[in-house]
């Protein structure tokens, strides 16, 4: 308690951004949190980009589109997204594109970085051999189920939230322009969305997991055959066995080891879905606050370490 600077914290919440703003620009506000959308508007602030332990990726259903169904076609998808362009243009680079299912941040071999260890383990049409490469898989999987392009236009959706419709959209037109394929737009509302993706009942829809502890398993763990997360079911067996294998071992490089190996086989040799992004919140904080710090786990302020201004007893 001596060492709380702040008798009271008051926290404003509303739907509408602009008032937020204001408040912001006025001085009424020290702390706000604001969006991708809006942050080219605040390049000169003082900005907090606070890396989240959470990523977002499209989950493909083989068990109810028979596109979906081949894994050639599924890999082509994965391919023609351009994930640096979509967290360029699409995100203002307030999110980092996601070269594999375990987002930055998350611990790995004697407390490193799992993602920088393991390194991009995708392929994305950042590169134009990439991009035939693609094109190349998806003939040869249609090829192979007996459809062609035009077979394909129909009833093949994407679920999305009404707030993600902008990244969806970004996506869509990816893949109509790198592989010549239409797919629909399926706005929901977030209830809708889960219930769907938790009984199974999509084609492809957005998803987005928050770790709950800094360990790539809370990541990998829910793609086992097993799992109760496993809203695709995915069933690969190769991959069960390396994640049953890494619960088994006790020395932590040869742990680390076939946690990356599982990785690897669930994202390019399964092509369970695409990666997109890992997450970020940005906040703009006034030049008057110092000790401002984000706990990590819950991603949240410590607000019992701030300070504003040189006063030791303000709100």
């Amino acid at each position: 308690a001596d060492n709380a600077k702040l008798d009271k914290i008051e926290i404003t919440i509303t739907s509408d951004a602009n008032t937020l703003q204001g408040m912001y620009q006025n001085d009424e506000l020290s702390v706000l949190k604001v969006s991708d959308e809006l942050l080219d508007q605040y390049a000169d602030e003082n900005i907090v980009d606070n890396k989240l332990l959470r990523n977002t990726f499209i989950e493909f259903n083989p068990n109810t589109n028979e596109y979906l169904a081949n894994k050639n076609i599924r890999e082509a998808l994965s391919i023609a997204f351009n994930r640096k362009v979509f967290a360029q243009q699409v995100m203002h680079n307030a999110d980092l594109a996601a070269y594999g299912l375990v987002p930055y941040g998350v611990k790995g071999l004697d407390g490193g970085d799992f993602r920088e260890q393991a390194g991009p383990i995708v392929k994305d049409a950042s590169d134009q051999s990439e991009i035939e490469r693609a094109q190349q898989l998806l003939d040869q999987g249609l090829e192979e189920i007996g459809k062609t392009k035009e077979d394909m236009q129909d009833g093949f959706s994407i679920q999305c939230l009404e707030s993600g419709k902008v990244q969806a959209q970004a996506i869509q037109n990816m893949w109509k322009t790198n592989l010549g394929i239409e797919v629909e737009l399926q706005a929901e509302e977030q209830q809708v969305q889960v219930a769907e993706r938790r009984s199974g009942d999509f084609q492809l829809t957005r998803m987005r997991w928050t770790a709950d502890f800094t360990d790539p398993f809370t990541f990998l763990s829910m793609y086992r055959s097993n799992d109760s997360y496993n809203d695709n079911k995915t069933n690969c067996p190769e991959y069960d066995e390396l994640m049953a294998q890494s619960n088994e071992e006790s020395d932590p490089t040869a742990r680390f080891e076939l946690l990356h190996q599982a990785e690897s086989v669930l994202v390019n040799d399964y092509c369970f879905g695409v990666p997109v992004l890992n997450s970020s919140n940005i906040y703009l904080v006034s030049t008057d606050i110092t000790n401002f710090e984000i706990d990590p786990s819950r991603n949240m302020i410590r607000t019992k370490y701030l300070v504003l201004g040189d006063s030791s007893s303000e709100s």
